[in-house]
Parts: structure tokens; C-alpha cells; sequence
């Protein structure tokens, strides 16, 4: 299920929040140097994302481990990591997806 949360992107982390006033923190991600932020919409999206399209088209996802090609094989034991996100209109879905491309990642501070 869906959870609105409110997200800040600060030097490679992302800390997700349980409502803008930022006081109770859910989550803290360190983002990896090789992350990849797709809109759902975006070719390169895996299935499961593509087609969520139609019902979240402002949607987007970042995968902690992309593969260099889509057709690379999945080492044994290990899987994709995909975080699904809605940003609430287009102009912010293009802001984060700026962003998360600009971002450096925490271990480059």
C-alpha cells in the first residue's frame, strides 16, 4: 500500500518523514554512487513500473542497484531494489528526478 510521506534529499541520504513539519523520521536511505531515478514513464522502467504508469503518472522509482544492461544476469541470491515514489504534479516529478541525477552520494561528501 501507498504511504504519504514527506522526503528531503540532503548529501547522498534521503530521510523520509511522516508529515511535513520533518519532526518524526520513518526512514534514512543512503543512496549509492550508482543509483538510477526513473519516471514510470521512462523506457528503461522495469515492468512493475511501467505499468503502474497509467494509475500514478507522476510516479517514479530510484534502484539501488540498477544492472549496466537490462539484459544482465542477476547474480545468485541477489535482487532488485526498487523504492516507488509519487511526486503530487509534473513539475515536481522533474525537480526530483533532477536531483536524484545531481545528487552526489554520501560517501563522495
Amino acid at each position: 500500500a501507498w504511504q504519504r510521506r514527506w522526503a528531503v534529499l540532503h548529501c547522498g541520504e534521503l530521510n523520509l518523514f511522516q508529515d511535513e513539519s520533518c519532526k518524526r523520521r520513518t526512514a534514512r536511505l543512503t543512496l549509492p554512487r550508482n543509483l538510477r531515478a526513473l519516471a514510470f514513464g521512462d523506457p528503461r522502467a522495469p515492468h512493475r513500473a511501467a505499468q503502474l504508469r497509467g494509475q500514478r503518472p507522476q510516479g517514479f522509482l530510484l534502484e539501488l542497484n540498477p544492472l549496466d544492461a537490462e539484459d544482465d544476469a542477476w547474480p545468485s541470491g541477489e535482487f532488485r531494489q526498487l523504492l516507488l515514489f509519487e511526486a503530487p504534479d509534473e513539475q515536481q516529478l522533474q525537480t526530483w528526478l533532477e536531483r536524484f541525477r545531481g545528487q552526489p552520494a554520501a560517501s563522495q561528501r
